[in-house]
């Protein structure tokens, strides 16, 4: 599968078969893409080879998340000072870059 950096984080990967959605959001936390991901739909995780993919573009996922057992969990990865926040909802697929204050 081949990748591409997200709208809000050129260093972040996303599936090149990715479809941006024009959501629009008054959110002054959070800057956010939202995607749709042809066959996300059936999955309750990030699949194997895209979270690969994400750990060989250099980013960590935090692993003391507690909504990990949520219908749809928010998978958090960090590299150097960053943050992003991964959502999988249905056949969405959505990239959050908490703003710096």
């Amino acid at each position: 599968m081949v990748y591409d950096g997200a709208t809000v984080e050129e260093s972040f990967p996303v599936p090149k078969e990715a479809s941006k959605t024009d959501v629009t959001a008054n959110n002054t936390k959070m800057s956010y893409v939202r995607y749709t991901v042809p066959g996300l739909g059936s999955m309750d995780q990030i699949p194997d080879a895209y979270l690969e993919t994400i750990r060989a573009w250099g980013w960590t996922e935090q692993t003391d998340q507690e909504n990990l057992e949520e219908p749809n969990p928010i998978f958090i990865f960090s590299k150097g000072g960053t943050t992003v926040h991964l959502s999988l909802e249905g056949n969405y697929l959505t990239v959050l870059v908490p703003k710096e204050n």
